[in-house]
This record gives structure tokens, sequence and C-alpha cells, in this order.
């Protein structure tokens, strides 16, 4: 869907059309499916992890806090996508965590999303949060940046034009982003 088309849903919803809210919940649960397939891109070829289960309990947050009709722009819509899906990631290691890993036929496919994290950052979600939050502290910019990235599967070009910086800008606030993120969680 067009950034337009977007914005214009958007603008819709806040006036009450309920067509333009199932388009948009459409639109945006499409690109959260796209993102959490991109969480999966670095797992074993016979990972039988299915991403729907983060986008499923993400969309489930999403719409008990009535994102859509607050939503001022894609870029607040963009925002709490990311918030949810980080917050279902947060709230399932916490539940894993207190569970002492279950057995593995009965671990869910959130638990290995996690377990991808945690191996591709050797840290855990809960330290990944942490360092984020600082981050944003420090530098809002480049949080968001790395945000929309990973959490949202946005490409370069979208951030940028969702953010009104530049595709140079972006890049180098990834690159600064991973760089500090590294830095904090190696500490």
């Amino acid at each position: 869907m067009e950034t337009n088309d977007l914005t214009d849903l958007i603008g819709r919803v806040r006036q009450g059309d309920e067509l333009a809210k199932e388009l948009l919940f459409e639109a945006l649960q499409s690109k959260m499916r796209t993102a959490a397939q991109a969480l999966m891109l670095n797992e074993r070829a016979d990972h039988t992890l299915q991403p729907s289960a983060l986008v499923n309990e993400a969309v489930i947050k999403l719409l008990g806090s009535n994102v859509f009709k607050n939503a001022e722009d894609r870029r607040y819509l963009f925002a709490a996508s990311n918030k949810a899906m980080k917050d279902v990631l947060i709230d399932h290691a916490r539940t894993r965590n207190a569970m002492k890993r279950p057995p593995k036929a009965k671990r869910s496919t959130l638990d290995m999303v996690l377990e991808s994290l945690e191996a591709q950052e050797r840290a855990n979600i809960f330290d990944l949060t942490e360092s984020l939050e600082q981050l944003k502290s420090s530098s809002p910019r480049q949080a968001e940046v790395i945000e929309h990235h990973y959490f949202s599967g946005l490409q370069y070009n979208e951030i940028a034009e969702l953010m009104e910086i530049s595709l140079a800008t972006v890049k180098r606030d990834l690159i600064l982003a991973k760089a500090k993120l590294y830095e904090m969680l190696n500490r």
C-alpha cells in the first residue's frame, strides 16, 4: 500500500470510517507479518517456526489499545506496532523464564523467536530492551530507525520517507545504533 493511501486511511479512521479501519488493519498486519518473517531469516533451514503467533499476539495488543483511532500519522502507527511486538516478546520471555524452559515438545514458536534473538545478539530480550531504552534517551532518532527496521521490517527507503530524513541518514543511524547497542550489550 502506498504512503498516501495509508495517510488517507488514517484520516478516514479518525473520522469513524469502519471500512478504512479494516483496510488499515490489513495493511498494518501485512507489514507486521513481513517483519516477523524477517526475524526468522537467520534460522536454520529445517526450523518450523511460524511468525504468525508473534503477529497475532501483537495485533491483539494493538486492538486493545485503540491505536487506529489514536494514530495521528503513519509514524505513530508503526511505532505502536513496534512496541506491541516488543511487548509480546518481553511478556513471553518473562513467562518462559518463570516456567524454567519447558520441554521442546511443549515450546511455542515465540520461544524459538526469543532463542534466535538471544543467539544472534548474545543477549536476552530484557538486555536488548534495556539497551534500546538507553539508546532512546541518548539518541532517539537512532533508536526509532533501528526499531522501524527490525520490529516493523521496513526497508531503508521506507524509513527515510516515514521519518522524513535522507536515505544516507537512515543508513548512518543504523550503523551507529548497532554499534552502540553492541557496546551496551557487551559491557
